[in-house]
């Protein structure tokens, strides 16, 4: 049998759907939604056996910040093959022919969120940032201090365009930020995908905006849980309106689960014992499609000025990798062909060095950077060095 990858058409719904159940869902005979928002067609691609669809890939038009720039990015999502199939090369097929499309489009980045991860560890991708998930006491928002100059109220899908307005002006300042498409965001907010939708305004501009659902809570006397999927404030005061939306709920809801940034004020003004980590919080891997395009579309800082002679491993496309120099100065990078090699890395830690994951003094620790001298480390520390990148969404 041949196995041909071939791009998705509007055939390809209902066995497409019908992969998607048998590989996420915990009720697989559940009836597609020709309402919910997708990506385009042209960003998915199946994987066929004799005429037979018996795998999937998609990939967002996303976009990734770090130092304060935009990034393009593929965010790879639903990679699916029929159980039959699996083991027999039809995922490793897919993800390199969706590597090959993003760097046909000009995506330099692509992204993840693994279910296996040593699957994706051999095509070149590794940890590159975390979609935080906190559970805190509702009762402590509720107690946190009280914002005068921000108003809240109700909102909806028709508020779409203003949100993600605000989001993109908010996501340069935070370290791994997605910038998601309409057809992206516009999940959150269906019928039937959240139970509220509130805004934060000064003086009429939109400051911050929520978006939350009530699930089923196994607590003592809990009526229900809350559970955030968007969070977005501009400053401290637009975040504690937010929260006191929340912690208005206390009494039927003891507990909330929301995305919180490593960098959040909530951890400085909740106590200790109000705040724990939560279990569904995900690590996202990342792949450098094309190194040097993604060194060169970045920010770095502009204090930070120097050089570094890099052997690049590249499992997917050996050509890519070799000999490359890094310089970076006045906030820019460049990666150029050549140089001594002395600092060798695959391709996978140097995404998560790249993303500001793993400074490389840590990954030369673990054996995944060698060769390299303590100035280099030291270099390439201050290059990507900032707050942990983080995600908002998941995909």
């Amino acid at each position: 049998m041949a196995l041909t990858i071939r791009p998705y058409t509007q055939d390809d719904v209902a066995a497409v759907h019908r992969l998607a159940q048998r590989a996420f869902s915990p009720t697989p005979g559940d009836e597609f939604d020709p309402e919910r928002p997708s990506m385009a067609d042209d960003r998915r691609i199946v994987a066929e056996w004799d005429g037979r669809a018996v795998g999937h890939l998609g990939a967002w038009e996303l976009g990734h910040f770090f130092g304060g720039r935009r990034l393009a990015t593929a965010g790879i999502t639903n990679v699916t093959v029929e159980p039959e199939s699996r083991g027999r090369g039809v995922g490793g097929a897919l993800l390199r022919a969706g590597l090959d499309a993003a760097h046909e489009r000009g995506e330099p980045l692509a992204t993840l969120f693994p279910l296996t991860r040593h699957v994706y560890r051999r095509k070149g991708f590794e940890l590159a940032g975390v979609w935080p998930q906190a559970q805190v006491t509702t009762s402590a928002l509720a107690d946190l201090p009280t914002p005068t100059d921000v108003e809240v109220h109700p909102g909806g899908v028709e508020d779409l365009d203003e949100m993600l307005a605000l989001e993109r002006s908010v996501a340069p300042t935070e370290a791994g930020m997605l910038d998601r498409p309409r057809e992206f965001a516009a999940r959150n907010l269906r019928p039937g995908t959240h139970d509220a939708v509130v805004l934060a305004r000064r003086d009429g501009e939109l400051v911050g905006h929520l978006v939350y659902a009530h699930e089923r809570s196994s607590a003592d006397h809990a009526f229900f849980g809350l559970r955030v999927k968007e969070l977005v404030g501009r400053d401290a005061d637009a975040l504690l309106a937010l929260y006191h939306v929340l912690g208005s709920s206390a009494s039927g809801a003891p507990s909330v689960i929301l995305p919180v940034g490593p960098e959040d004020p909530l951890e400085l003004w909740l106590p200790e014992q109000a705040w724990t980590a939560s279990a569904v919080s995900w690590r996202w891997m990342s792949r450098l499609i094309d190194p040097a395009a993604a060194i060169a579309g970045r920010g770095w800082p502009d204090h930070v000025r120097g050089r570094a002679e890099l052997d690049i491993v590249d499992p997917l496309w050996p050509d890519r990798g070799g000999a490359w120099t890094l310089q970076i100065e006045d906030g820019r990078g460049q990666l150029e062909r050549g140089g001594a090699g002395t600092t060798r890395v695959e391709v996978g830690p140097l995404a998560s060095w790249f993303t500001g994951w793993a400074s490389a003094t840590r990954l030369a620790r673990y054996g995944k950077v060698t060769g390299s001298d303590l100035t280099t480390l030291a270099f390439l520390d201050a290059a990507a060095a900032g707050p942990a990148p983080w995600v908002r969404s998941f995909f």
